[in-house]
């Protein structure tokens, strides 16, 4: 999905596989949506509370993400970075985007966090997606050119009161499935969580 028919040649191997192996993964938590075993949607939550290699952090720097954090009133113990949100091509047009993006905050709101922040592209339209759902272009932060992803993004923020209501609907009803009996976030091979 990353790779895109070759716009984002990063995510091509050698050997023609895919991968996308970013140095937050060990410390996120997956949502990944499925369709007779071939991979729909994707998002992660990486809490800030346990790296300092998330994407936004790396494309704008501590010093100025911690100014960010303290300006909207919030620590890293309280906050989640939503990335790595792609949607299968076939399945962008059956809301398949806003359902796989409602599961950013309702996983971080189920870990206890309460602010969700992003690195969210703007030349693919990901950027008004996402301010329709309600977040919010964080302050003080122009869009960064990102070579690899052939795109610029945008620093964005949310919490549960930000939100679009429809799109808190949709939120809720994900974090219902978060729910199930003893389901609970888990490190798989000690390295991410995933919910399918």
């Amino acid at each position: 999905m990353l790779y895109a028919d070759g716009l984002r040649p990063i995510y091509r191997q050698l050997d023609g596989s895919f991968r996308d192996d970013d140095p937050c993964d060990p410390f996120a938590y997956h949502a990944i949506a499925t369709l007779d075993g071939g991979l729909v949607a994707t998002v992660r939550v990486v809490p800030l509370a346990t790296t300092h290699s998330g994407v936004c952090e790396r494309l704008f720097g501590t010093a100025r993400l911690e100014q960010a954090l303290i300006n909207l009133g919030v620590d890293r113990a309280q906050t989640g970075e939503g990335s790595g949100w792609a949607v299968h091509s076939s399945w962008r047009g059956a809301a398949m985007g806003t359902r796989s993006l409602a599961a950013c905050p309702a996983l971080a709101y189920e870990l206890g966090m309460r602010t969700v922040i992003g690195a969210v592209g703007i030349r693919y339209g990901a950027l008004y997606r996402v301010l329709s759902a309600g977040y919010q272009r964080t302050t003080g932060f122009v869009p960064v050119e990102v070579p690899e992803l052939a795109d610029e993004v945008q620093l964005v923020h949310a919490t549960l009161d930000d939100l679009r209501p429809s799109f808190v609907a949709r939120v809720k009803q994900l974090t219902d499935l978060l729910k199930w009996p003893d389901y609970s976030p888990i490190r798989v091979n000690g390295m991410t969580s995933q919910m399918t």
